[in-house]
């Protein structure tokens, strides 16, 4: 038939020339950190945010060999959420933030969450010092019954 798979390409980041010390440097200070404080397991925290389409659309699609262009059906939609997920150093995996685009909760879903996770929204769905601050007490809620448990 002529089809042949594609995808799209785009250059990747460089990692900077002072990576692999400033890495160092900066494992170094959190050590520090948690040393001089006792720092528990349990509030030592990694997070990530990413955004998520609501319409998720690959890169890759079926088209005839030889063509220039390849359209992708949906490929424009940009309407997202933010969702943050954390775990902590001593491997709880903690309630995921989810951040949707409005203005009052009426843009939230309309179902019921699991039980601790932190549904917020924001004009832009993007983070802010408000949804964090909220985050961070909902997971500190979350992290004081775990080390709670942890204790018994």
């Amino acid at each position: 038939m002529g089809y042949v798979k594609r995808k799209g390409t785009k250059a990747a980041r460089a990692l900077p020339v002072d990576f692999a010390e400033t890495k160092i440097q900066f494992l170094n200070r959190i050590k520090d950190v948690v040393q001089k404080y006792n720092v528990p397991n349990e509030l030592i925290i990694n997070w990530d945010q990413t955004a998520c389409q609501f319409i998720p659309v690959s890169d890759w699609t079926m088209n005839l060999g030889g063509e220039r262009q390849v359209g992708i059906f949906g490929k424009s939609d940009k309407r997202q959420m933010t969702v943050l997920l954390a775990t902590t150093l001593s491997g709880d995996m903690l309630p995921p933030h989810c951040l949707y685009q409005g203005k009052t909760p009426a843009c939230h879903p309309h179902f019921t969450f699991p039980p601790g996770w932190d549904i917020d929204h924001t004009e832009s769905h993007w983070s802010t010092a408000e949804s964090m601050t909220r985050y961070v007490q909902t997971i500190f809620e979350c992290i004081n019954f775990i080390y709670y448990c942890n204790l018994l």
